[in-house]
């Protein structure tokens, strides 16, 4: 392990982060598809949303967005979505809710949903943090 690595082990170490579970953690993520950040490659993108909502008694803290087929863009071209606008029903979709669901997205979070759809097709994908 070179020693930058090794001076970030310790780091989180020293902050009381057990790197154990942090592995076990991006291993299940990476089995599961799901990447946290926006990379052109992953199937999935974990987002954490700003505005949390509730459907029902449960809390939405989180959508995950997952990477879009041919398949969805040409059943969505069929659909008339002029009630609600396109990109509602296409995030929607995309998200696993329903349209109806989906209008609980804050606007923010709904923007964020965007960039990350957006970013699955970019040449030079960001992370959530730049």
């Amino acid at each position: 392990m070179g020693k930058a690595k090794e001076q970030e082990k310790e780091a989180l170490n020293l902050q009381g982060i057990d790197i154990g579970l942090l592995i076990e953690k991006a291993l299940e993520m990476e089995r599961e598809g799901i990447v946290d950040g926006r990379f052109a490659k992953a199937k999935n993108v974990k987002i954490t949303l700003n505005h949390p909502f509730n459907l029902g008694e449960k809390e939405v803290t989180e959508l995950i967005l997952r990477r879009p087929t041919n398949a969805d863009k040409l059943e969505m071209e069929k659909k008339d979505t002029e009630d609600l606008g396109y990109d509602h029903h296409y995030m929607a979709k995309l998200t696993g809710l329903t349209p109806a669901e989906y209008l609980n997205v804050d606007l923010d979070d709904h923007k964020e949903v965007l960039a990350v759809y957006k970013n699955f097709f970019s040449s030079h994908p960001r992370t959530l943090s730049s």
